[in-house]
C-alpha cells in the first residue's frame, strides 16, 4: 500500500500539482481548493472513463 502512496506523490509532484489533491482510483484528478463540484466532476469523469 504504501508503494501506491508513493506512486500517487511522485506524480502529484512530477505533475506541479498543488495540495490537496483529489485522487480517485490512484489517479491524481483534481488540485487546489477543495470543493464539492470539483470532486464531482472528477468523480464523474473517472466513471464515464470506466464505462467506455
Amino acid at each position: 500500500m504504501k508503494a501506491e502512496r508513493a506512486d500517487v506523490v511522485r506524480e502529484i509532484d512530477t505533475r506541479g500539482l498543488l495540495y490537496p489533491v483529489t485522487v480517485v482510483d490512484g489517479v491524481p484528478t483534481y488540485d487546489g481548493a477543495v470543493s464539492y463540484p470539483g470532486i464531482m466532476r472528477s468523480v464523474r469523469n473517472a466513471l464515464e472513463r470506466a464505462a467506455s
